[in-house]
């Protein structure tokens, strides 16, 4: 039995929409991520997936229920602890890559290490072995507009791997990418889990990438459906 890493009881959040309706997108969802595994969550567009896993990364309060990072209550602590703890113990890749245009890929990957408190010199050090390690060491001083998109969301693994955390939330990852690069980034996953023991957690509709995972946890309306 995997040590679990993350553990969700009774996670419930509902956003208000124009009309002051009150639309719940989660519902009483209880669930373990276990630690050194690839753990995806599936369903339709709108189960509340994305919601699900920006809870459980800490980038959105639930309104009720209770999200245990191994042994710390994550949402027992302050709104700056939340931040201090995610940036040094949690690593985020969306479906868009989300870094900044006007610096270049290893400036982008040093940048969470030195608001971490890492010296610049030793940032762009540990960004360049970064990008090695995702296949990216001939375009270490390219910015973004001068990469492919496969590139640029391999740039921004790198970059959730920056302060080495345990856990990587991947939010449709591969979505915007041809098979090709989706592979690529799936044979990543892979790797950072069997070599460097990484946690993900991961929303896809990718089956490609659900045939990788350890468990699957699937989601309709809300409630947590099955995990396999």
């Amino acid at each position: 039995m995997s040590d679990i890493l993350i553990s969700a009881r009774q996670i419930s959040k509902s956003y208000k929409t124009e009309k002051d309706n009150v639309l719940p997108v989660v519902k009483n969802v209880s669930l373990d991520i276990p630690a050194n595994k690839i753990s995806v969550l599936v369903g339709a567009s709108g189960a509340g997936k994305s919601t699900l896993l920006h809870i459980l990364g800490g980038l959105d309060k639930p309104e009720a229920g209770t999200v245990y990072y191994t042994d710390k209550s994550l949402y027992g602590m302050k709104e700056s602890e939340i931040e201090k703890f995610r940036n040094r113990n949690m690593g985020f890749v969306f479906q868009f890559h989300h870094l900044l245009p006007e610096f270049t890929a290893v400036e982008n990957v040093a940048i969470p290490m030195m608001i971490a408190g890492t010296p610049l010199k030793q940032a762009k050090e540990n960004a360049t072995k970064l990008l090695e390690l995702v296949g990216l060491a001939g375009r270490l001083k390219h910015k973004p507009s001068e990469l492919s998109g496969g590139e640029q969301q391999r740039v921004a693994l790198a970059r959730a791997l920056a302060n080495d955390p345990p856990v990587i939330f991947a939010d449709e990852p591969t979505g915007n990418l041809d098979s090709h690069n989706g592979e690529l980034i799936h044979n990543l996953f892979v790797k950072l889990r069997d070599e460097l023991g990484k946690t993900f957690l991961i929303v896809t509709h990718n089956k490609d990438l659900m045939a990788l995972a350890d468990h699957v946890f699937s989601m309709k309306d809300g409630e947590l459906t099955g995990q396999a």
